[in-house]
């Protein structure tokens, strides 16, 4: 991610920052999460990568990118701007920059609350993989449902 923001022109800095980005980082440390908590409550724009509360591993569930976006947003006492799913923003762009239309394209992910969000709330089909955070049992008592559920990858076959 930082690569791609030095690509579009921004520049990288700890110093009286414009904006705090806060995303998955397998190298958190506690000097980064206080220099993002600083800069926060002196000002900068506060955005979250995505709300994801945890992310499948073959260790198990592990922290997601949400988990620091909400440690950020307890200390601060302010809450991020989203920028990813569950946010249109993104399906938006991905068609866009896809050249695809909302009728060839399916939103495949395993968490019900923002991968399948996302597609829902954009108005295009929905994937959902049982292998991950979400559970059957749970998603059967939301008002929306996917458009498909499969219990792994393994058992998606195209049409």
């Amino acid at each position: 991610m930082i690569q791609a923001f030095l690509d579009r022109g921004f520049h990288l800095t700890e110093h009286d920052p414009d904006f705090v980005i806060v995303g998955l980082d397998s190298d958190v440390t506690y000097h980064k999460l206080s220099l993002a908590i600083l800069a926060i409550r002196a000002g900068a724009i506060f955005i979250g990568t995505n709300p994801d509360s945890n992310i499948p591993n073959e260790l198990g569930m592990l922290p997601g990118a949400g988990s620091f976006v909400e440690m950020v947003a307890y200390a601060t006492q302010q809450r991020p701007v989203y920028i990813g799913k569950p946010r249109s923003i993104i399906m938006a762009n991905a068609l866009k920059r896809s050249g695809l239309r909302k009728d060839q394209v399916v939103m495949v992910g395993d968490n019900y609350r923002t991968d399948i969000t996302a597609g829902l709330d954009f108005g295009i089909d929905t994937l959902l993989v049982y292998s991950g955070l979400s559970k059957r049992a749970e998603v059967e008592q939301e008002d929306r449902q996917p458009t498909f559920e499969i219990d792994s990858l393994d058992d998606w076959e195209l049409i």
